[in-house]
């Protein structure tokens, strides 16, 4: 049976936009706020310090100790010596260096990118991202929109550059079998990003499609619908591999 992850949001502020409009099947534990505690002010000291060494002087810290409880910063200074951390605090870095880029824009910028759902007898094709965000997870193929193109077309040249699959562009697209937007605001790290993301059934009999890890890709592979792991997908693509392949044509 395919897994199917079990979420559940622990807050304390039902009505925030970050919490009432995420997926409804997620389980809610609302909770009263503890003091002047704030896991997110938390989570960007440890961040936003020089390194690892400067977190574990913080976490030693009068303040430290004031606001996070003995075993937590225990597990916390024990968590910053980790490789885990160290590829965490890359990725905000980066994040934040992202969004100061666009800080001076006179209005909030909103990304538009396509992606690819593509499905070969029950087989999806993923890409491993060789960037951040997102370094080392599988993803679905995809990328940003050119300024002189259309999303078909922008979805299947980034299709052809990540995978280069053996298949020429009118094969790619007269395989597409439906398209859906995904728009929830908070769905990317990155900032307001709206996919158009497009149905491949390929449908072709014999063997799967030759491919090959190019562009923003460090490795490309086949993978069995059935055996997805939620846990190794960036952001939300296990999530809109699950509703395009269950609404689009068996």
């Amino acid at each position: 049976t395919t897994p199917t992850p079990r979420i559940g949001l622990i807050m304390n502020d039902a009505s925030n936009p970050v919490y009432t409009n995420l997926d409804p099947r997620w389980e809610r534990v609302a909770i009263p706020s503890f003091v002047d505690i704030n896991s997110t002010t938390i989570r960007h000291k440890i961040f936003d310090a020089m390194d690892a060494t400067a977190v574990r002087a913080w976490l030693r810290g009068t303040q430290a100790g004031e606001e996070v409880s003995e075993h937590v910063i225990l597990t916390l200074q024990a968590f910053c010596a980790t490789t885990a951390w160290a590829e965490l605090k890359t990725e905000y870095d980066y994040l934040k260096q992202y969004r100061q880029t666009w800080s001076a824009a006179p209005y909030p910028p909103v990304f538009i990118t396509v992606d690819a759902v593509v499905v070969h007898d029950q087989q999806v094709l993923l890409i491993k991202r060789k960037n951040y965000p997102g370094k080392g997870l599988w993803a679905l193929p995809g990328g940003f929109v050119d300024q002189n193109e259309t999303l078909v077309d922008a979805c299947v040249r980034e299709l052809l550059e990540e995978t280069a699959i053996n298949l020429p562009a009118a094969e790619l697209k007269s395989a597409i079998r439906s398209r859906q937007v995904f728009d929830y605001p908070y769905r990317s790290a990155r900032g307001r990003t709206i996919t158009e993301v497009f149905y491949f059934d390929l449908r072709a009999p014999g063997d799967l499609p030759a491919i090959s890890a190019g562009d923003d890709a460090s490795a490309v592979r086949w993978f069995s619908l059935a055996d997805l792991d939620p846990a190794t997908l960036n952001e939300d693509h296990y999530f809109i591999i699950r509703k395009l392949t269950a609404t689009g044509p068996a």
